[in-house]
């Protein structure tokens, strides 16, 4: 085979790996200093980046946490791939000092790692979904899009009907925004995707006990 052929192929393949690499630190990297969601009932986090390394705490489906280094590093643990990410969990020992450690990021909901529904095997609808000032329900399709209303309780009509605009719902009535979307699944969360909202949204479900609820900033509310 002709030399130049050879070192072409060499360097296509170089090429290629170096991409992928670097593609992988990119996404990673994305997530550094944000706030995400964990996918996994009784996530692990410990004190130091190893299976061997003491557990500080364990986290359930829902529970924010905020993303503050990722190890560059692809692991296999089991059968998933992931990397060691040191996290605040929001949470405090009894002195007071807060909780941070490191978790198998394959358990975090990056956005990414969210596949889109074709099927809703679910209820048809969620409705009476309180949480603080508002009152939320969801009207599924078998095909996974939804209609979601927030009645907002708070407020005069003008400025409910400008917030709505400017949340970007395509509809306003009796006090509720309107929103269209497409569910979204990763693990134990479901992304209420929604267009019209920066980076689709931050709505999100799960199922506990065979129940619907909507996972808040704080709190997880079910039907």
């Amino acid at each position: 085979m002709n030399f130049k052929i050879i070192v072409s192929i060499f360097s296509m393949i170089a090429f290629l790996i170096i991409s992928a690499y670097s593609s992988e630190i990119n996404i990673s990297n994305y997530h550094l200093h944000q706030r995400t969601l964990v996918a996994g009932d009784k996530v692990n986090v410990r004190e130091k980046p190893s299976l061997k390394s003491k557990i500080l705490t364990q986290l359930d489906t829902g529970k924010e946490v905020f993303v503050e280094i990722i190890n560059p590093k692809v692991l296999t643990i089991g059968s998933q791939k992931g990397n060691w990410a040191y996290v605040d969990c929001f949470k405090t020992y009894d002195n007071g000092k807060k909780i941070k450690g490191w978790v198998f990021d394959y358990y975090l909901a990056y956005k990414y790692r969210f596949k889109k529904m074709t099927k809703w095997n679910y209820k048809k609808k969620l409705s009476q979904i309180v949480y603080v000032d508002d009152s939320w329900e969801y009207v599924f399709k078998k095909t996974g899009s939804f209609r979601l209303g927030k009645k907002v309780y708070i407020g005069s009509d003008e400025n409910k009907k400008k917030g709505c605009k400017e949340w970007g719902a395509y509809k306003y009535g009796n006090s509720t925004c309107y929103f269209k979307g497409h569910m979204y699944k990763y693990l134990n969360l479901f992304w209420a995707k929604i267009p019209s909202h920066e980076l689709g949204g931050n709505e999100y479900l799960t199922i506990s006990r065979n129940r619907i609820c909507v996972v808040f900033a704080e709190d997880i509310v079910c039907e």
